[in-house]
């Protein structure tokens, strides 16, 4: 059963995060009528949080446990990608966009070591 609400929330995660990658440079454009250099400013805002938070994320899974971490983040996800609702601005959009990426960073750096955590001791081997 843990294998299996694992598999959703990771799938669900991967639509919602592709999903706004995908429309998001179209939404700086389009809507907020800005240059797609703006669109770069808005990968690169990702990606460099991501790659803070996937240093933080072993020391945290550390000092709270992987699983509990794992989940506590998966909501707080829900609830960043929830906040480009409100994000009016480029500058909303940035920081929306920063918490994304520290959130995306945590649960990929966390999903490998709680897809593969060892099973209970008395059932190795058999």
């Amino acid at each position: 059963m843990y294998n299996i609400i694992n598999f959703a929330a990771l799938l669900l995660f991967f639509f919602a995060e592709y999903g706004i990658t995908a429309t998001l440079p179209l939404y700086i454009t389009e809507q907020l009528q800005l240059d797609a250099l703006y669109s770069g400013y808005i990968v690169g805002m990702f990606s460099l949080s991501a790659m803070i938070a996937k240093f933080f994320s072993g020391i945290l899974a550390d000092k709270i446990g992987k699983i509990r971490l794992y989940g506590i983040v998966l909501i707080l996800i829900g609830l960043v990608i929830s906040g480009y609702t409100f994000a009016a601005g480029i500058g909303a959009v940035l920081a929306v966009r920063f918490m994304q990426g520290f959130t995306s960073g945590t649960v990929r750096a966390g999903h490998s070591s709680v897809a593969v955590r060892p099973g209970l001791r008395d059932s190795l081997g058999k």
